[in-house]
């Protein structure tokens, strides 16, 4: 399994300090915002393909 130090993790859960549920599969496409988006903005970037 690929390490990661950083806060944010994709593919995996911690459980007592432990990391589990590792993801059987393939993530493509994350985006991270430093904000909550509202409903119009995620159906444009839906609408967009990004």
């Amino acid at each position: 399994m690929p390490s990661s130090t950083g806060n944010a993790v994709i593919g995996r859960a911690k459980f007592g300090g432990n990391s589990v549920d590792y993801l059987d599969g393939t993530v493509d496409q994350v985006h991270f915002f430093d904000r909550s988006l509202g409903a119009e903005e995620v159906r444009t970037l839906y609408a967009s393909g990004r």
